[in-house]
């Protein structure tokens, strides 16, 4: 071979290992494609409130005396909670408010004297314990799901 056929073929193996090399590269300005984005944690599941409807038997101590009564708690259709509260010794009487968070309920009465008593307690599964107040009186009260 001549020495121009040599330089000739030596330019043809040059330029196609050139252009073997430059398909295999990404060119430049354009972005190489995306990783797809890791699994975000999925947020926990709110905690089960729990649901204190329905009838329970109270024990509660009032100036001095035991006293027991049927307190019912219902959830109306907005969410709150209302209800009664009854005793052989005074007419019905409704729950004016009652808010639950989480297992813990604050209930509010208007009490036969005109006072209101309030009722701070704690359920775990059908009992009951806490406190409850209105001025000049209050103790521990319990219950229990009937």
């Amino acid at each position: 071979m001549h020495s121009r056929q040599l330089v000739a073929l030596a330019a043809a193996l040059v330029l196609s290992t050139a252009c073997r090399s430059a398909a295999s590269v990404t060119p430049t300005g354009t972005p190489a494609p995306a990783a797809a984005p890791a699994a975000m944690a999925q947020p926990a599941a709110p905690a089960q409130q729990y649901d204190p409807s329905g009838r329970w038997s109270v024990a509660l101590t009032a100036q001095g005396q035991p006293f027991d009564f049927i307190m019912e708690l219902r959830r109306g259709a907005n969410g709150e909670f209302g209800g009664t509260v009854t005793s052989q010794q005074f007419p019905p009487m409704n729950i004016n408010k009652a808010t639950l968070n989480g297992n813990q309920m604050r209930i509010f009465i208007t009490a036969p004297t005109g006072d209101e008593a309030s009722f701070n307690i704690t359920f775990t599964g059908d009992t009951f314990s806490g406190e409850w107040s209105m001025p000049g009186d209050g103790s521990r009260v319990s219950g229990r799901r009937i």
